[in-house]
């Protein structure tokens, strides 16, 4: 019961990450475009996917080296992870995150520094020897579908309290797992 909660759990609660940076450039977003919308979203998924891979496949190599702390060290790294999304909502003021997401010169750095709390997250994740298939289809349809989700709700509602919140609620519950991983 333990593992499905980090195999679903983990994978959707860091698309609150892209959710927050979906809302933030759909607000500056003006029409909203369905084949922008989409091309921002592969990056996106595309990106998170990359960095869930080579977290993946790093934590196999590393495995053996450390097979008696793995546990510990995947359940400190995804915590640690969590809550750096936490202070990042916290510190980063509503005004500040809107940008032209659409913009070529900044998107593809943006998804890359976004994949790096994915990156880590499935070191982590493969440190506890979780379903490598599942944990990443899982991730590749959250991203896509909740960035979606976001540049829409965003380009039409303009809530960017809500991406913030949900980044924040995103890192709290990621704890919120990882506690539970150990007390169930």
């Amino acid at each position: 019961m333990n593992q499905q909660l980090i195999i679903y759990g983990i994978p959707f609660l860091l698309s609150m990450d892209v959710f927050f940076l979906s809302i933030t450039g759909g607000v500056t977003e003006q029409p909203y475009r369905w084949r922008t919308s989409f091309k921002i979203s592969a990056i996106f998924t595309i990106s998170q996917f990359i960095a869930g891979i080579l977290g993946m496949s790093i934590a196999y190599f590393i495995l053996p080296l450390i097979s008696t702390f793995s546990a510990i060290a995947g359940a400190l790294l995804i915590g640690f992870f969590g809550s750096k999304m936490m202070q990042e909502a916290i510190k980063v003021k509503n005004e500040q995150r809107t940008f032209l997401i659409e913009d070529k010169d900044i998107i593809y750095p943006l998804a890359l520094a976004s994949s790096l709390n994915t990156f880590v997250i499935f070191v982590g994740m493969g440190f506890l020897s979780v379903s490598v298939i599942t944990s990443l289809v899982t991730l590749l349809l959250s991203i896509f579908i909740i960035s979606q989700l976001g540049q829409f709700i965003g380009s039409h509602y303009k809530p960017l309290r809500l991406g913030r919140s949900s980044k924040l609620a995103g890192g709290f519950f990621i704890i919120i797992l990882i506690i539970l991983n150990y007390v169930l």
